[in-house]
Parts: structure tokens; sequence; C-alpha cells
């Protein structure tokens, strides 16, 4: 009989916390004195579907386990909180430790084989499948979970031992910071970085612009819970991180000091393009993150966008500028047979310097074969790396061979593409020759007194219609970003160059790496 009562009880407080769903609802039912009926009928009808078992030795060792299974889990919770160290828990029985805790559930565990092995395997099945059921259809309520606390524990535990001192080229990955505006319009950009992350740290950064004086509590709080829901249901693997500052710069610094934590910190920034065409959600926001759709675009000068830039750079973080991702759709390119990923290994603004693999160009390939990795880019994504040529005046056959050299060497799996750029390069070799087609090829000095900041008009016409026919059908298109200018009467210039290369039909990622990242000895 008090089982009969003591069982009923516990099915009316599952019942109650809707631990297994629609299931037990009927049995949420009491008398007005608080009775349970329902549920004191169905623990009856249990209790006499084991009374027919008609042995009371089986019954008896039935019960005996199953009591030994209470206690077993009892033992192991207790183990468990004493593991996680959570200052709370704090038992008054002066006996224990970690030690009795698991002696006890040893000791449980070894009885319940003893009384009857065959039991015992059958009450931890239905114990699992409990447990199973209970993961399925249990309510979205905190009330505490140990595993939470053992994570925590562990994570801890294992960041002190991650040493950024010890960190090797060879196993570097990317560990991305993404900075955005809002939750609008961003999707595809941030399930593209998710990509392209392999398997590193990834935090979405969003700075608001304001002064904390001015309110009364946290504004960021309300914020917070709203982008966890977000990256929730993009099912993306990344951290939130929310600022506020006086200036969009002054909370970018904010975002890539104090980003992560111990070994694992960002070693790439990912943002948007800033440009008046642009979308807003790609660029970063003066107004709080909200998905409302009247949410108004910053008003960042070319200035302050190439001292961020600038500052990034300083900071020793590797930089990528993300643009026309808006309507980058990857599920239909995927069912495609095959797509393309385009490397452009080649600063325009420096057309002498075509063989120039430097740390920003293996940089480059870095990430398109990261992309290229992915399990979902794997099998239909062919890498080509473009390799501008003069018709003339070139030994294409050799460059070819040494770039196909490098990438056997990154075991970097592409296919080298010789383009012809006359139609660019003419117009360099008039503004430095005064009018002779290859003369800047028969003396590189001439082209290296060159400004960067001064080409002609129709260089960069032609090399936007050079990335344009050749990479017009490609999924995704990278490039190589020039190095910001130090002097700010060039941003301008600066910015009005990258416009022109990145206006493309498809996305088109600028890269700029200070990070060694490629070795051949693994």
């Amino acid at each position: 009989m008090t089982n009969l009562m003591g069982a009923s009880r516990v099915l009316l407080a599952l019942a109650r916390d809707n631990l297994f769903g629609v299931i037990l609802r009927p049995f949420e039912r009491t008398t007005a004195s608080g009775n349970p009926i329902p549920a004191v009928l169905l623990s009856f009808l249990l209790m006499s579907l084991v009374l027919l078992i008609g042995s009371v030795n089986a019954i008896a060792s039935v019960t005996s386990i199953f009591f030994l299974l209470s206690y077993f889990g009892n033992n192991l919770a207790c183990l468990a909180l004493e593991l996680a160290a959570a200052p709370n828990w704090r038992p008054k029985y002066r006996f224990f430790s970690w030690h009795t805790a698991l002696f006890g559930m040893i000791g449980c565990g070894v009885m319940m084989f003893i009384v009857s092995p065959i039991v015992t395997a059958v009450a931890f099945v239905v114990c699992l499948l409990l447990m199973v059921g209970l993961h399925i259809w249990s309510p979205d309520v905190n009330w505490g979970s140990i595993s939470q606390a053992l994570i925590f524990h562990q994570v801890r535990k294992y960041l002190l031992m991650l040493d950024i001192r010890k960190e090797h080229v060879k196993y570097w990955r990317p560990q991305m910071l993404l900075l955005v505006s809002n939750m609008e319009g961003v999707e595809n950009l941030v399930d593209f970085v998710n990509d392209l992350k392999k398997g590193g740290l990834y935090v979405i950064g969003h700075v608001q612009e304001g002064s904390f004086d001015a309110f009364e509590s946290d504004p960021l709080a309300d914020d917070h819970p709203r982008w966890l829901e977000y990256i929730d249901r993009l099912k993306v693997k990344a951290f939130i991180e929310l600022t506020m500052a006086r200036t969009i710069r002054e909370g970018i610094h904010h975002l890539v000091h104090l980003s992560g934590l111990g070994g694992m910190k960002p070693n790439t920034v990912i943002l948007g393009f800033p440009r008046a065409r642009m979308p807003p959600t790609l660029s970063f926001s003066s107004e709080p993150s909200s998905p409302s759709p009247e949410l108004k675009p910053p008003c960042l000068s070319s200035e302050e966008y190439v001292m961020i830039l600038r500052d990034i750079l300083r900071m020793r973080k590797n930089i990528i500028i993300a643009r026309n991702f808006r309507t980058f759709e990857k599920r239909p390119l995927l069912r495609c047979k095959t797509v393309n990923i385009d490397v452009w290994p080649l600063d325009f603004m420096k057309p002498q310097q075509v063989d120039n693999y430097d740390t920003p160009t293996l940089f480059l390939l870095q990430l398109a074969t990261i992309l290229q990795m992915t399990s979902q880019w794997r099998k239909k994504a062919n890498l080509r790396v473009f390799l501008c040529h003069r018709q003339h005046t070139d030994n294409i056959l050799r460059r070819v061979k040494t770039l196909n050299v490098l990438l056997n060497q990154l075991r970097i799996k592409g296919k080298v593409t010789p383009v012809i750029w006359d139609d660019a390069m003419q117009h360099i070799d008039r503004a430095t020759s005064g009018g002779s087609v290859f003369a800047g090829y028969n003396g590189e000095n001439v082209l290296s007194d060159l400004d960067p900041y001064a080409l002609p008009e129709g260089y960069l016409s032609d090399v936007q219609r050079l990335l344009r026919f050749h990479s017009q059908s490609s999924a995704l298109t990278f490039l190589y970003m020039p190095t910001p200018p130090l002097d700010m009467t060039k941003a301008e210039a600066y910015l009005s160059f990258l416009d022109t290369i990145t206006a493309l039909p498809s996305p088109a990622v600028l890269v700029h790496g200070i990070s060694i990242v490629t070795s051949t000895t693994i």
C-alpha cells in the first residue's frame, strides 16, 4: 500500500512537470482533496501485473533491483556534483566525499548483478529508454543540468592547457570574428563563415553605437537572448559577442581584443563592404540590434572604414571583406553537378608583382582550399587558380609550372588557368612608357614607380571586365586585398578600387592575410 501511494504521487509529479508531453497529461487530475485518482488507478494496474508473476522470490528480485537502480542513480548524481565542484553543492553528511559516492554506486551495481543479471540488464535498458523519452518529450524548462556543470569544469581545465605560446603553423585553423549590424539579410554570410571556419572558433560580433552612461541598465542584456535564438535557428556553431561604444571603430577594438578566451581567440576578422550600394546588414550598425526593417545603415566614411582595416592589421589579425552574399544561395548551388571556386592570387593594385606568392597570397589559397575541403563542398567544388600573363612577353609555361609546383607542395587540389590580360596592361604601359605596349615588361623598374592610387581608369575597367568574364558563373570568387593606405587622403581611391574589382555577379571575398598558415610537414 505504501508503494502504491508513493508511486502514484511520483506519477502525478511527472505529469504536472510535463516531462513526457501529452502521454501523462490524463494523470494530472486530482480530487478536491488532492488525491490523484487516475495516477492511483494506473499504479494499481501496474502493481497487479507484477503480482501476476506468481512467485514472491521473482517479485522480490525485480523490486530489489529497481530500488538498487534508484540508489545507483542517487550516488551517480552525487558523484557528478562533487566532480563538477559547484559552490552550491554542500552536503551535510559529514563523511561524504567522491570516494563514498563512487563506492556506493559500484556497490549498488554489483549487488544488482548478483541478484539477477538478466533483470539488471532489463532495468538498465528501461532506464535508458526513459532517459531518451525524457530528452525527446521534456519541455524547454531550465531546471539546472548537471551536464552543463561538468562541461564547464572540463572546458575550463582544457582551456588552461591550451597554451597560445605552443601554437604551430602545422595545426593552424581559421578562428573567425564576423562583424554584422543586425540579424536581417546576413543568413547566407553567417552560413558561409560557418563552412569556412573548419572546426575553429566562430564568434559573431555586433557593435551598438552609443553611450553606456545614458542607460540605467545594460542596454545589451535583452539583445543577447535574441542573438542566441538567431544562431540556434540557423544551426551554426558560433558564439555571440555584443558591445556598446561611442564609435563603431572603438567598438571593433573591444570585440577584436576581448572576443574568445585563453588560447581560443579569433585570428581572422570578417566584415562587409561599406559602399552605399551594399546592403546595410553587411556593414556596422549605429542602431540597436533588432529585426526591425526600419534599421538604418551606419554612416561610416571612407576614412573611418580604412582606419578600421588598418587597426585590425595592427592588432595582428587577418582580414576578409565579403560582398554580394545577400543573393548567395548555397543549397541550390550544391545541387548542381559541379561548381567553381575561383582564386585570383594577384594584387591588381600592383600589376608588376604577378608572381609574388607572399603571405597574403598563401592565406588566400588556404582559405579557398579550406572551403573546398568541407563536407558540403568537397564533392561539388572545383578550385580554379587564375594566372594573368602577357601574350607575347611572358614565359607562360614556366610560370604555370611554378604555380603547379607550389600547389602540389601545399597539397592544394586546384587547376591553374592562364588568362591573357594584355587589354588591361596596355593602359599601364601607356601611362609608364608613353605608349609602348610591351615596354612595361621590358623593365619592371618602370612599373614599380607607378603610383597604385593613380592607376589609369581604362586599366580598372578592363580588370573588372576580365574578372566578370572569367568568374561570372563561379559560386565564389576569392580576391587579393591590397594593403590599406597609411595616408587617409587615399582612402576614397582605395575603396573605389575595391568597389571596382568586387562588382561581380557572384559573391566576392577579399582576403588579406598576415599569418603564415601553410605547412608542408604534415
